[in-house]
């Protein structure tokens, strides 16, 4: 079992879209070798499925997706014990 690292943004990494965004995707990449990674997320239910892409990628690299409507990062620090923590823009 690796150690786990939780990543919070405000949105996903919209890898396609602009360089600050594959800067964080290829982060994720590099390091969802190593460690179990939680990405909690400030978009909400109305935007989720224009996010669809972006949620199954991560999935894919083993990344758990917690959107801030369904989860709060109280619930999310109560459940893991997380080695690190990455605050992306915020």
């Amino acid at each position: 079992m690796n150690e786990k690292l939780l990543i919070i943004a405000p949105s996903l990494p919209r890898y396609d879209q602009n360089s600050g965004d594959l800067r964080l995707f290829s982060i994720i990449e590099i390091l969802s070798g190593s460690y179990d990674l939680f990405y909690l997320t400030g978009v909400d239910e109305k935007n989720k499925v224009a996010d669809d892409k972006y949620v199954r990628v991560l999935k894919e690299l083993g990344v758990e997706v917690f959107f801030s409507g369904e989860y709060s990062i109280k619930d999310i620090l109560r459940r893991n014990k997380f080695k690190a923590a990455l605050l992306e823009f915020y």
